[in-house]
């Protein structure tokens, strides 16, 4: 009877160390979970509804997803059973929402691509109006021959908020204290249409695509509001003098007779200062939670009174002076 209880004690213990048994082919490997932002808080929960995970192996094909269940979500904690002696890639994102992977089955790691269902890599892109809050992160991990192992993928943003408001011109009608903004539209012209799984975005010219936001009317602030959010470069992309901003009536001709270079009006008003935390830190590098705010004035008596051949002026919103975001 004391010998038998010999092999028991060993399965036990096999088990306490996460594996499985069969020749210790495979251990249970533990990934937590952690984003931070730009400070030394967690605040994955605030930020992170949905998590897929996507495993490749050495040779950098896809070998696994996983989708964490809530309640791994609320413990930042999920666990795979992977075989041992093996190293991976492990990719963690964030509310994906309605994006779309292209070439993770038939491509690799380097080459899986984060789209908008609106662009494809064949068509080009459609209408797009916003892209989701994405975060993601990317770890390498070997897989111990006799024990299951623990490791951490730490998040980062990939994504930018831009929140435009335009003053100076009439309301649309009279309704609702929110409405939509009406015949007034926007479009952010030459940005990224992609990202991949290093949260690369500098996409080469004919992969850029076109931001058409919905915007809306607050008449309480006498504002229309486009908030929407583009993947992480504001710069244009490879071989294009950045992304610009156009506003269009509801004959979809131009409003004004400059569009605005983003990227120039973060150079001159949103670098670090003692104004405003702007979207990039001390080093140039753009922050986890950046925002860029916009405010478009039309002039209050107008040449054209079709704003067809106005100069509008641009500046940071009073709000954005306080650090104070208003609810869209």
């Amino acid at each position: 009877m004391k010998h038998a209880k010999f092999p028991l004690l060993l399965l036990c213990a096999a088990a306490l160390a996460g594996c499985v048994r069969e020749e210790l082919a495979e251990c249970v490997t533990t990934i937590n979970f952690s984003y931070k932002g730009d400070g030394q808080t967690e605040i994955f929960s605030e930020r992170i509804e949905h998590l897929d995970l996507f495993v490749f192996d050495e040779n950098h094909k896809v070998v696994m997803q996983y989708e964490p269940t809530p309640a791994e979500l609320a413990a930042r904690r999920a666990t795979l059973t992977l075989p041992t002696t093996r190293n991976y890639n492990i990719v963690a994102v964030g509310n994906m929402g309605h994006t779309e992977l292209f070439s993770l089955h038939e491509g690799t790691i380097d080459s899986t691509k984060i789209l908008h269902p609106s662009h494809t890599a064949i068509d080009g892109a459609g209408d797009i109006d916003t892209h989701p809050h994405l975060y993601m992160g990317r770890e390498g991990v070997t897989i111990p021959p006799d024990a299951g192992s623990s490791h951490t993928i730490e998040l980062g943003s990939s994504h930018v908020d831009v929140i435009v408001e335009v003053a100076g011109l009439p309301a649309p009608s009279s309704g609702p204290t929110r409405q939509s903004a009406g015949n007034l539209s926007l479009e952010h012209r030459n940005l990224p249409g992609w990202t991949d799984f290093s949260m690369n975005c500098i996409c080469p010219k004919g992969d850029l695509v076109s931001h058409f936001p919905e915007g809306e009317w607050d008449a309480e602030r006498g504002v229309y509001v486009f908030a929407y959010q583009v993947m992480r470069d504001l710069k244009g992309g490879k071989n294009t003098k950045g992304s610009f901003i156009y506003l269009y009536d509801g004959e979809e001709d131009l409003l004004a007779d400059n569009p605005i270079d983003v990227e120039q009006f973060i150079q001159e008003h949103l670098m670090p200062n003692d104004e405003i935390p702007g979207p990039y830190d001390e080093n140039g590098v753009l922050l986890h939670e950046a925002y860029v705010p916009i405010r478009i004035e039309f002039p209050e008596t107008p040449v054209d009174p079709e704003y067809k051949d106005v100069v509008v002026e641009v500046s940071i919103p009073e709000w954005a002076l306080r650090d104070a975001i208003p609810e869209f």
